[in-house]
């Protein structure tokens, strides 16, 4: 059976490429043929481009890129390389490259079945432009699916109910990755849903590092990850961990400008393989993401979770940290600093794992569900 997966797999995200190919290897472990409609649309709003702010937005990131390039060994031009080449390596994309929901729509694939997700494919920000992520482009009689698709937030906006309505009711089958998710959509339109998990936590720690660059790092470190709040919260909290335990402070990502920090060692290179190396090698993580505390617990390693303190954006994390029954590893940016101990290294995996063991088998059997 082949499958035409819809989901956002080309942009510089770490989260979006892990789920995009985590996605690809547990469907063909289930038997199904997928492939990536490599729909190109970023889905902006075209008045973006007209706002000031985001045209500020677009110069300095571009400013920054090339700066970095100044600096030893070009790490953005490393870290662009890299991307390309792990997309290259892992991605089975469709043959035709559809670059506008027009061009979709008039000239879309053929497949056996298609499926939307996993990742925010339905917040009211993507789906507003472009309702192509509600695979409104498939024909009616063509079986049509979800799986893990977020919305990224707890409600849907009062002007947008309707729009919601309409097109989530043509779907066949529908997974979500967040309770709040499936709250949701039984609101909308009645109907009860599966609750499975993000495509990245389908594969174990031993199936993900077949994929992986190891990092061999004699010392051990605290990896930070994620986009930091509260007047850089996270780095505040690494070197405030530090003093306990004397270990180096990884941060993956920044700008040109912090490859000349003292404090702390900045990753501007990494491509997702070594991230996955990272993330595997690090003796702590402090991450203010879903996939940096998702691949934490997969990987079993000493973690805090970093929440906004904003109910949705920090709903992904705290649902999935309540799943695991590890809701004590969060902590709400500028709140005071917990006291540390070689206690808070050690963390119950047993019965985390499970939990995501029987997870696991859940979301598997919901793939089956889509060949049946």
């Amino acid at each position: 059976m082949k499958a035409g997966i819809l989901t956002i797999h080309d942009i510089y995200n770490y989260g979006s490429i892990l789920q995009s190919f985590a996605s690809l290897y547990a469907f063909r472990k289930k038997n199904i043929d997928p492939v990536i409609i490599d729909y190109k649309n970023t889905v902006k709003n075209a008045n973006n481009y007209l706002n000031l702010n985001n045209f500020k937005d677009f110069i300095l990131k571009k400013t920054n890129s090339c700066l970095k390039d100044l600096l030893p060994g070009r790490p953005h031009s490393k870290y662009v390389s890299r991307y390309a080449a792990t997309k290259a390596d892992w991605y089975c994309l469709s043959e035709k490259s559809y670059s506008s929901r027009v061009e979709l729509h008039e000239k879309h694939p053929a497949y056996d079945i298609f499926v939307v997700g996993s990742d925010q494919v339905w917040h009211p920000r993507t789906v507003s432009n472009d309702p192509s992520f509600f695979l409104d482009f498939v024909p009616d009689m063509t079986f049509k699916a979800s799986y893990a698709s977020s919305f990224g937030m707890t409600s849907i906006p009062s002007h947008m109910v309707e729009y919601y309505r309409k097109y989530l009711s043509r779907l066949d089958l529908i997974s979500v990755r967040e309770k709040s998710g499936s709250n949701i959509i039984k609101k909308l339109i009645n109907r009860d849903v599966d609750v499975v998990l993000d495509p990245t936590l389908l594969l174990n720690m031993d199936e993900w590092m077949q994929f992986s660059e190891i990092i061999d790092s004699e010392s051990p470190y605290i990896l930070c990850y994620g986009n930091s709040s509260g007047d850089s919260f996270m780095e505040k909290f690494a070197l405030h961990i530090q003093k306990f335990t004397g270990w180096r402070i990884l941060r993956l990502n920044g700008k040109f400008y912090n490859y000349f920090d003292r404090k702390m060692e900045y990753v501007l290179d990494a491509g997702p393989k070594e991230w996955l190396g990272y993330m595997a090698n690090a003796s702590l993580i402090l991450g203010q993401s879903f996939h940096a505390t998702a691949f934490a617990v997969n990987f079993k390693r000493p973690f805090y979770s970093l929440l906004r303190g904003e109910v949705n954006h920090d709903a992904r994390q705290k649902e999935f940290l309540s799943l695991v029954g590890l809701q004590q590893r969060s902590i709400v940016c500028n709140d005071s600093f917990p006291s540390f101990s070689a206690s808070d290294l050690s963390v119950d995996w047993n019965g985390s794992h499970s939990i995501l063991e029987e997870e696991r088998e859940k979301s598997y059997n919901f793939i089956r569900r889509l060949s049946s």
